[in-house]
């Protein structure tokens, strides 16, 4: 259901880690006015409040009662354990809802609160930002017209701070560690462009911060169509990589890197660069832009709650072969 304004009015639950990249994409999607902010640190909701002439209430019950919200943005500092109530209520106040990370690491109860959004006629959308990095749509679109041949071999990875700032993902750190941390966006990234995870084997680095949780992580997989590879999950150092991908193909290879991307020809074995840097801001106003769309003209999310699923029972799969050691099937 659309909405029916011109501007989508948003609340803003939790407000650590928005940063200027943030507040600027809001600026240049005007079809999107942020109303009220909440965030248990008063003082930081009233500080970004302040920076895009909003309220400031002391409870998110005041945004989900406001009949002048449209829509409620839940950022990545609430805690795991938070979400699903929050969205549920949302939900049942009949607000729309972007999330900003896969929002929980239950499938059962994910598929639950996407029966609830389909009853209140309410769009619940994913906030999946590398989907709406250039370079990423870029490379699918490549990967889709053959420009590397058939795919072999995927490699992704976010390891340390730095990258994970640079992605966007800025909330707290998990305290169910990376795997809950990064590996839903690392198996969303997967999915998008080389197919649904069919199996996943994960191993637990060395803990070297004191959480208790593990701090790093390397999950393999292989997709439905045979693609094999794996992801670098880790909290605790940077791999000295200039990619947090690499499709490698019959024909080439394609990197996606922070400062350059670039397609490799095998047969010539010469590299031809597309895109652009990786722009922090750009990836949040394709994301907000859609959302947007969402709201406005009634369109599909561009990570709904059927794909976000499919990401999430990659994870709760991985964290059992984690206990396990062993490689697991990724329930259907």
């Amino acid at each position: 259901m659309a909405v029916d304004v011109g501007t989508a009015r948003l609340g803003l639950v939790g407000c650590e880690g928005v940063t200027g990249s943030y507040l600027d994409a809001i600026a240049r999607v005007p079809r999107l006015c942020i109303a009220s902010v909440q965030d248990a640190d008063t003082a930081a909701a009233v500080s970004l409040a302040r920076r895009v002439h909003a309220a400031t209430v002391a409870d998110p019950a005041a945004i989900l009662s406001d009949p002048a919200i449209d829509a409620v943005i839940v950022r990545a500092s609430l805690a795991s354990d938070a979400y699903p109530e929050l969205i549920r209520r949302t939900l049942e106040a009949g607000k729309h809802v972007l999330c900003e990370k896969l929002f929980m690491t239950s499938s059962e109860e994910a598929c639950e609160i996407g029966r609830l959004a389909e009853k209140r006629a309410r769009t619940l959308m994913i906030a999946s930002k590398v989907r709406s990095v250039p370079d990423v749509v870029e490379a699918r679109r490549l990967l889709r017209i053959g420009a590397i041949g058939e795919a072999l071999i995927a490699e992704v990875t976010f390891c340390g701070a730095d990258d994970r700032a640079r992605l966007g993902n800025l909330g707290s750190v998990s305290a169910d560690g990376v795997m809950i941390d990064s590996g839903p966006l690392a198996a969303d990234l997967i999915r998008y462009l080389v197919g649904p995870i069919r199996s996943v084997y994960a191993q637990a680095g060395k803990r070297v911060r004191p959480m208790k949780a593990e701090d790093t992580v390397r999950l393999h997989f292989e997709t439905d169509d045979h693609v094999v590879g794996m992801a670098d999950l880790s909290l605790s150092f940077r791999k000295p990589s200039p990619c947090y991908a690499r499709l490698i193909g019959t024909k080439g290879a394609i990197d996606l890197g922070w400062e350059r991307s670039s397609v490799w020809d095998a047969a010539t074995g010469t590299s031809c660069a597309f895109g652009q840097a990786y722009d922090e801001t750009v990836a949040f106003e394709g994301m907000l832009e859609r959302f947007a769309v969402c709201l406005l003209e009634g369109s599909e999310p561009a990570l709904g709650i059927a794909e976000a699923i499919e990401s999430i029972r990659v994870i709760e799969t991985a964290r059992v072969s984690l206990r396990e050691r062993q490689w697991l099937r990724v329930p259907a």
